[in-house]
């Protein structure tokens, strides 16, 4: 998953044997990319190699998550619920109909010489890559509503692009906001998660008791 990942393409070497003459024989295979990739696991220790490469998305297991897809499951039980599945159904038809109607164009981002990222470890570089590219993903699917610009490259190639806009950059910074820092975390998730409730918890507690939050 990770050659594949990182190399948009995945060749390994295997062993057949012939029909024929009945010996075995070495043949390569190779499985083409890109290739999106969605893994579910209960695992809390994921290999961070692969969390490197990916966005790692952790399911809300709160209370009060629990009692609205409660609520959710009742409720698409009862006429309302009903006709509200039925034009999700539709908006989600004509958005996978728009999905198709993208290309693949090149997208310039002349706004990345202002943006910034940390860099206390070498771990970003990767992460820091993977941010820009969520970013020209973003600008991909808005192809439509932006004009293709062209630049003769000279030998009578002509580079056919769009440009990313502000609020290109404005969405990926609400998307990732959580979801990257999970990722830069040397904590697991749900360690993490653990000691940010512990500090809500210390710091109420210290509060309430009147002594320094280190007592």
């Amino acid at each position: 998953l990770k050659l594949l990942q990182s190399e948009g393409k995945l060749t390994i070497i295997v062993t057949i044997r012939d029909g024929k003459t009945g010996r075995n024989r070495s043949e390569t295979q190779t499985s083409e990319g890109p290739t999106a990739i969605l893994v579910t696991t209960a695992d809390i220790n994921i290999d961070p190699e692969f969390v490197s490469r990916s966005y790692v998305l952790v399911v809300d297991d709160s209370r009060l998550q629990t009692a609205r897809i409660l609520e959710f499951q009742r409720h698409s039980l009862t006429l309302k619920g009903i006709i509200e599945r039925k034009q999700f159904e539709k908006r989600y038809e004509l958005w996978r109909d728009g999905v198709r109607t993208l290309r693949s164009i090149e997208v310039v981002n002349e706004l990345a010489p202002q943006l910034s990222f940390p860099d206390t470890t070498p771990r970003t570089r990767r992460e820091h890559k993977r941010f820009l590219q969520l970013i020209s993903a973003v600008a991909l699917c808005f192809q439509h509503q932006r004009p293709i610009k062209h630049k003769d490259l000279g030998d009578g190639e002509i580079l056919e692009y769009i440009e990313v806009e502000p609020k290109d950059i404005e969405i990926v910074n609400e998307l990732v906001a959580n979801v990257l820092g999970q990722s830069l975390s040397d904590l697991g998730i749900m360690t993490r998660q653990f000691l940010l409730r512990l500090f809500d918890m210390v710091k109420a507690e210290s509060a309430r008791l009147g002594i320094p939050r280190m007592d």
